[in-house]
């Protein structure tokens, strides 16, 4: 997925612009592997502490970390569900990336992702996976990184936004994605690797599995199916952008946001994800989230805070209609115990 990241960003940036954001994308990599060997991991899952919010450091440097049965389940070692989980924090560290696109340097954001993973993403991955974590002993259902993932990595690159300034406006003329190619690459790279996250946390060969992907694949592609349809519907979105009508763009634009709602993607069953997606009342955010998409690309657009990439995977996005999906994981969680076998 971080390779996907990399071709998205890369193609949806100015020629000029776009091996930076592939240097940013892959060195945030290496930041992310390092800081979880370190004491990313120990900080996110030591099981020692107590205090609810953050880890300790019995797990420094990967120490006592060996075959024994793993916090996520005891059907894996605790080695591979540590590496496991670095995938996640570094897919995290580079979706925050997409921030500093056409404005940001490159090494200043490496010292920011080393301080980011240890201050922010380790804390709220201890709240909601870790054994002791106050959100997890809450029974709220963070299935594959719907808080740690999407919510930590929206409202830290909105804030890298923030801190960076608004585009100038000649920044904002006849702005167009240089490489479509490599948007539609990375676009199915990304879809790919989340069919592996989801189906890949439920530990096993199980029906929870089963459903994550199903869920991951009709989520995408009713997601873009409503993108498309968005933008055939009207004059009223010219704002966002110069693909108003049904493009190949759109269509990737459309099938990302449901990455955001992997906190129920093993939670429901067919057809739930098919009719619920695009109803607002549901219980999933995946078509839904390209309405907000849309509406928040329009607002990005007026006031000159194109975050991540003007209009996609944007922060504000992710934070919005991660919030929804968490809330509703929270309420699904009576329906997850018959597929945990």
């Amino acid at each position: 997925m971080v390779p996907g990241l990399a071709f998205l960003y890369s193609g949806l940036a100015r020629r000029k612009n776009a091996l930076s954001l592939v240097w940013a994308v892959v060195f945030s990599n290496a930041v992310a592997i390092f800081t979880w060997y370190l004491w990313g991991y120990s900080l996110s899952f030591s099981p020692t502490a107590t205090n609810g919010f953050i880890g300790n450091l019995d797990y420094l440097v990967l120490a006592n970390v060996t075959g024994l049965p793993s916090p996520g389940s005891p059907l894996i070692p605790d080695l591979l569900y540590a590496l496991f989980q670095l995938q996640f924090c570094a897919v995290t560290v580079g979706i925050l990336m997409g921030a500093i696109a056409e404005r940001g340097r490159v090494m200043p954001a490496m010292v920011f992702s080393f301080l980011w993973v240890t201050l922010v993403y380790s804390p709220v991955a201890y709240w909601a996976w870790g054994i002791n974590g106050w959100a997890f002993k809450w029974g709220v259902l963070d299935y594959a990184g719907g808080g740690p993932v999407e919510i930590a990595s929206g409202v830290g690159g909105l804030a890298y936004s923030w801190v960076l300034g608004r585009r100038r406006s000649r920044e904002l003329v006849n702005f167009r994605p240089h490489n479509v190619t490599l948007v539609a690459l990375g676009t199915f790279m990304l879809w790919f690797g989340w069919i592996g996250f989801n189906a890949g946390s439920a530990f096993g060969a199980n029906m929870r599995a089963i459903y994550a992907a199903w869920n991951t694949c009709m989520a995408a592609a009713f997601s873009g199916i409503t993108w498309c349809l968005v933008r055939f519907g009207g004059t009223s979105y010219v704002a966002l952008g110069s693909d108003v009508l049904p493009s190949s763009i759109s269509v990737c634009k459309g099938s990302t946001p449901p990455s955001v709602s992997v906190p129920v993607r093993s939670l429901v069953s067919s057809p739930r994800p098919l009719l619920l997606g695009i109803s607002p009342s549901g219980r999933r955010s995946s078509s839904v989230s390209s309405l907000v998409q849309c509406a928040t690309t329009a607002r990005r657009s007026s006031t000159g805070y194109a975050s991540t990439m003007r209009s996609i995977s944007s922060p504000s996005t992710r934070l919005a209609a991660s919030s929804v999906s968490s809330s509703m994981a929270y309420l699904a969680r009576e329906k997850s115990s018959q597929w945990m076998v």
